[in-house]
């Protein structure tokens, strides 16, 4: 039979679904070595993933480990199925390779150390980049104390399109 009795004695679905967690729940931390192999794609030969840490708006976010040195990296991963997510993860590398300079890194900017972009758009298009403990520069700030209270309340902290502007004027200076 396809129902069972629950402990309150109420009938229920004898479906996966009603015995586990959400697949994104079951993920975060430890993952699935299906979905997280699939999601390091290019770069399995040479890191050994971790977990995930997270999702955002357009990708998901999994911690990676080097195989020889041991040291973390995070790689960013979008299906390229999803046109937007595809389109905002390939808009956020090439801006971030425009400031990618050996003579003038951009200090506010973390560039990405290699781009996977397999042919086709059955697969996954992955950023693979530093690991930043600690999440957002505001929460780093908060937590070190190395600003002011009015610095951090700053409109300039926390309003990116107003950060635009400070962000491209570094890639003018010579």
């Amino acid at each position: 039979m396809s129902e069972h009795t629950t402990p309150a004695g109420k009938r229920g679905s004898n479906s996966k679904r009603a015995r586990t967690s959400s697949s994104r729940a079951s993920r975060v931390g430890t993952g699935t070595p299906h979905v997280l192999e699939e999601a390091t794609g290019d770069f399995s030969a040479d890191y050994i993933t971790v977990g995930v840490l997270g999702r955002g708006s357009f990708a998901e976010v999994n911690l990676l480990s080097h195989r020889v040195s041991g040291e973390l990296f995070v790689l960013k991963t979008c299906c390229k199925l999803d046109a937007p997510s595809y389109s905002h993860l390939r808009a956020e590398a090439t801006a971030m390779a425009a400031f990618r300079s050996a003579d003038a890194p951009h200090p506010l900017l973390v560039c990405p150390l290699a781009c996977s972009n397999p042919p086709g758009r059955s697969a996954n298009y992955s950023l693979l980049m530093p690991l930043c403990p600690g999440g957002d520069l505001l929460q780093l700030l908060r937590r070190q104390n190395t600003a002011s209270s009015a610095a951090i309340a700053s409109p300039r902290l926390r309003d990116p399109p107003s950060s635009g502007p400070l962000a491209l004027s570094h890639g003018g200076k010579s």
